[in-house]
């Protein structure tokens, strides 16, 4: 006898084969908006089918808030999953726990609602249906919406980011959001975090079993979870709200088409969406989390326009004084910040910067830079080192070898120091090595200059702070220095 096919077997098949058409068949059962075609969509649901399909292990999705990244994500992908493997599994983790809440009991309804189990119902049991197997014995099923277990022992279980994970597998991991927006400019926090990550999820795997990973969030800061992954070349799938040239796909087969310009979906976002978010967000938390560009190229505190630059050693003048200033680290180790040196040269108002250093170093090797440092400018009577982490140590190391060594206290935070040195700078009165022209590399290779500049127009929001931390550390003395001498000649 041959079984009769119908519509409902045919649609079935399809939403199975196709992640992208089960999303918008399922749509409604998880969301109160109308389902909305877009490019984007079959973009980002192509993506997560490769990950189901094992043809990417490592995949980073950067896409805006507001478009469904955790519907499609953490709510219809994991029920996808278990559409073409009753027995998969899922982890899904967040920073919020509220939000964690939200996606687990989205996707406890979505599994229990009537479309779903009309399609699946003899392909494995839920809740009640699921405490006996097919012979009739009872079998432990949880129930609770955080860990979500079927018939076939396929679970979708959730955790808050950075939560213990003793005993946790699962096939894929979906980090949704990692990052809190509340205390992505702690260093600590991020780093709290990245360690979670890159040193306890993806070591524990899930993984090594053929596993994979999915990080998918707005982006918040160049060192945020997206950032750390990034940097070790995950595959990424990067889509601003408007084409600037920066979308990135990690499959060749899908391509982001748009012109320059285009809104990602104007039927959801368009120009007049745009000004009503920016009345709430600066234009850098705009850039980082519609954008995908975590820092504004033009800068924050310090705009690029209001640098001024030296092009050639000819344009030096001959210098009243030249300093040095120095931000050292806690540690040597490779985690540690960086030794920061900068060179200032300072004639009437103007302060030039003449030479940059910039390395991760043990503290001997630190010491040995700073001997070459001052053997290099042996003019630079003045060497200001902030009373901090190494400070202390280096001043006794070598104050009584190396003349002119002053042990600086800071008053205010780094915010606050900058924005004390930012009248001196956007006045035009510091003044840069034009980075086209001149070239100043440490041991690695790395330009030194672009590297001092990147920080200064991206802080607080760039990785690393340690030469703008030396900047302002030379500027603010110089002025206290100016300061004080206008009120003794005035006395």
């Amino acid at each position: 006898m041959i079984n009769k096919i119908t519509l409902d077997d045919i649609k079935k098949e399809r939403i199975s084969r196709s992640f992208y058409y089960f999303v918008k068949h399922f749509w409604q059962d998880v969301d109160s908006h109308e389902f909305i075609h877009s490019d984007y969509l079959i973009i980002l649901c192509g993506h997560l089918q490769a990950v189901y399909e094992g043809r990417l292990t490592r995949l980073v999705i950067n896409i805006p808030p507001a478009f469904g990244k955790s519907l499609i994500c953490s709510i219809l992908f994991p029920a996808w999953c278990w559409t073409k493997d009753p027995t998969f599994s899922t982890f899904c983790s967040t920073r919020s726990s509220s939000n964690l809440n939200r996606d687990a009991n989205k996707f406890f309804n979505l599994i229990n609602c009537k479309r779903f189990r009309d399609y699946y119902r003899d392909d494995f049991k839920i809740g009640d249906d699921a405490r006996r197997d097919e012979q009739g014995n009872e079998q432990k099923v949880s129930g609770r919406s955080s860990d979500i277990t079927n018939s076939k022992k396929g679970y979708r279980t959730a955790k808050t980011t950075g939560a213990a994970t003793t005993g946790a597998r699962a096939k894929i991991i979906i980090l949704d959001d990692p990052n809190d927006r509340k205390d992505v400019f702690s260093s600590n926090a991020r780093e709290a975090i990245n360690d979670y990550v890159f040193n306890t999820l993806t070591t524990r795997n899930f993984a090594k079993q053929g596993g994979a990973i999915i990080l998918v969030q707005q982006r918040l800061h160049e060192d945020d979870v997206s950032g750390k992954a990034l940097s070790k070349s995950w595959p990424s799938l990067i889509l601003p709200i408007q084409n600037l040239g920066t979308s990135k796909t990690a499959l060749p087969e899908f391509k982001d088409n748009r012109a320059l310009g285009e809104y990602l979906s104007p039927e959801l976002f368009d120009e007049s969406s745009k000004q009503k978010v920016l009345k709430d967000l600066s234009d850098n938390e705009y850039a980082g989390q519609y954008d995908q560009v975590p820092s504004d190229f033009e800068g924050n505190i310090i705009k690029r326009k209001s640098l001024k630059y030296w092009d050639s050693v000819s344009d030096l003048p001959k210098f009243d004084f030249i300093m040095q200033s120095w931000d050292l680290p806690f540690t040597g180790t490779d985690k540690s910040d960086f030794v920061a040196n900068i060179i200032i040269g300072v004639h009437g108002a103007n302060i030039y910067i003449i030479d940059i250093h910039n390395e991760q170093l043990e503290f001997s090797a630190t010491l040995e830079l700073f001997k070459e440092v001052t053997i290099k400018h042996p003019k630079s009577f003045l060497k200001l080192v902030e009373k901090k982490a190494n400070g202390d140590s280096l001043y006794s190391m070598l104050h009584n070898t190396i003349p002119g060594i002053i042990m600086y206290i800071p008053v205010d935070g780094k915010k606050q120091r900058l924005y004390s040195a930012e009248p001196i700078i956007k006045s035009g009165n510091v003044i840069f090595p034009n980075p086209k022209n001149i070239s100043i590399q440490n041991s690695k290779g790395k330009e030194l200059v672009d590297e001092l500049i990147n920080q200064l127009v991206n802080f607080p929001y760039a990785k690393y702070d340690d030469l703008v931390d030396a900047l302002t550390q030379a500027i603010i003395y110089i002025q206290d220095e100016s300061d004080e001498t206008e009120s003794m000649e005035s006395d």
